[in-house]
């Protein structure tokens, strides 16, 4: 055992001692989690961290402090939230993923899934917030072309999105005030009382009644 330490200490400061780390995760609790991941052995929670920060597969980690265990959960992957344990210290990058589905869209370094579920604009919208998520903001080539793709996997044409502009990014993000539905202004109240958006598999946009009931809706998870 003593060993064993000594070579962790080792490959901890070799590896991470001159490197001024920021670790981007955040503090979920102490939680046993189970889901895609691999384990690696590591002195404390910040190298756990680092080795999470080093993997760009990594979107989550526990560590078990009793066994100095790492575990790094893989990217946009389905997570199970088990029980407490003080010895468990579970961090995220993103909301945690608790559905299947999801696929991972560079650019944005959102996970992006489509939900099958016959609603209206509101209704879609929620799904999402269920989610820890958000309508999609297909506001770049690359995320509406992630969004094609699982339109045609799913063998659909159109889904709900959020409004596809750049500005509505921020607000789609800040799920507390987007939840409380405070921050809308008057010219979007406007529009969600009349039209909303659907993406559509040849990558153009429709407008749709807001209280029209569509089968599919796509949800867009970004890092915190």
């Amino acid at each position: 055992m003593m060993v064993r330490n000594l070579i962790l200490i080792l490959v901890y400061y070799v590896a991470f001692a001159h490197t001024n780390i920021v670790y981007r995760a955040k503090f979920m609790g102490n939680i046993r989690v189970s889901g895609d991941s691999s384990v690696l052995p590591a002195l404390s929670i910040s190298h756990c961290l680092a080795l999470c920060n080093k993997d760009k597969n990594c979107d989550a980690i526990t560590y078990y402090d009793i066994l100095n265990k790492c575990r790094l959960f893989k990217r946009c992957a389905s997570l199970q939230l088990l029980n407490t344990s003080s010895h468990h210290w579970f961090y995220a990058k993103r909301p945690p993923i608790t559905s299947d589905g999801y696929v991972y869209e560079e650019r944005s370094d959102s996970c992006i899934k489509i939900t099958n579920q016959t609603v209206n604009y509101e209704e879609a919208d929620n799904a999402c917030t269920d989610e820890r998520a958000y309508l999609a903001v297909l506001n770049s080539p690359e995320l509406r072309i992630t969004a094609t793709k699982i339109l045609k996997i799913n063998k659909q044409n159109e889904a709900w999105i959020n409004p596809p502009f750049k500005s509505y990014e921020k607000f789609a993000k800040n799920r507390e005030l987007r939840i409380k539905r405070k921050i809308l202004n008057e010219e979007t109240r406007k529009l969600l009382n009349k039209e909303c958006w659907l993406y559509q598999h040849n990558k153009t946009i429709k407008l749709l009644s807001c209280n029209s009931e569509k089968k599919f809706s796509i949800c867009q998870l970004p890092l915190y």
